[in-house]
């Protein structure tokens, strides 16, 4: 696995479906490779992506993971 940072200027948002009208603010990503850590229809994957993101209204990822709707994950 690898875990990159992005930079707050790069940091982009995801808003709407499931999040509502909540803003959140991408914080870092994951890959892995070498099998998934989730499965679809039953089967692993060769590798898996995961987005982190955290609500707008929070300064920060420390913050925003201390409140139920303060992270979403892609």
């Amino acid at each position: 696995m690898i875990v990159v940072g992005v930079n707050i200027h790069h940091q982009l948002l995801i808003y709407g479906g499931p999040l509502m009208s909540r803003n959140y603010r991408l914080n870092h990503y994951t890959a892995h490779w070498g099998g998934s850590e989730h499965v679809v229809d039953g089967q692993q994957m060769d590798g898996e992506l995961q987005l982190f993101h955290y609500h707008i209204q929070y300064k920060d990822w420390a913050e925003a993971i201390m409140h139920e709707n303060g992270v979403a994950v892609v």
